[in-house]
């Protein structure tokens, strides 16, 4: 019985022994930060300066600087970073009862990586437009996106 007894007791330290070699646990921290939601106004929309047909191409470009340029407000979480982009590099003007269009891009944008302390932010776009040689007089618009995100 003494014999039996002490077998069962080592093989209960052994067995400690060994689990406490082979695993170990420890609690670890879970968070979830929710923000609020962005929104995004247009100002104005990218404007070009007016220009004439020419038997030769003409590329036309106003920068963010420009009285023409797009102008956007951000309202978001503050000090938070962004980030933002023109969502298509390229798009085309095209102009009712006219063929052909005219490719904007090189779209050049002004603005902070990082809200304000008030959670604002303004933004300024500029573009270039190509125009072919004996381009079709007409009223050119199309449709790009301006999209703003957080970091």
């Amino acid at each position: 019985m003494f014999k039996s007894l002490l077998k069962f007791k080592l093989i209960i330290i052994f067995a400690m022994i060994s689990a406490v070699g082979f695993a170990e646990q420890h609690n670890f921290i879970i968070s979830l930060r929710v923000l609020e939601p962005l929104i995004l106004e247009s100002i104005q929309g990218l404007v070009f300066p007016d220009v004439t047909a020419s038997k030769t191409a003409i590329t036309v470009t106003v920068s963010p600087d420009d009285a023409g340029a797009s102008t956007f407000w951000a309202e978001g979480r503050r000090n938070r970073a962004i980030a933002y982009s023109v969502v298509t590099p390229m798009i085309y003007l095209v102009a009712p009862g006219v063929t052909g269009s005219i490719r904007v891009d090189n779209f050049e944008i002004e603005g902070p990586t990082v809200f304000n302390s008030d959670g604002t932010a303004s933004f300024r776009i500029g573009a270039t437009a190509s125009l072919d040689a004996n381009v079709q007089s007409g009223d050119y618009t199309g449709v790009a996106t301006f999209r703003v995100t957080y970091q």
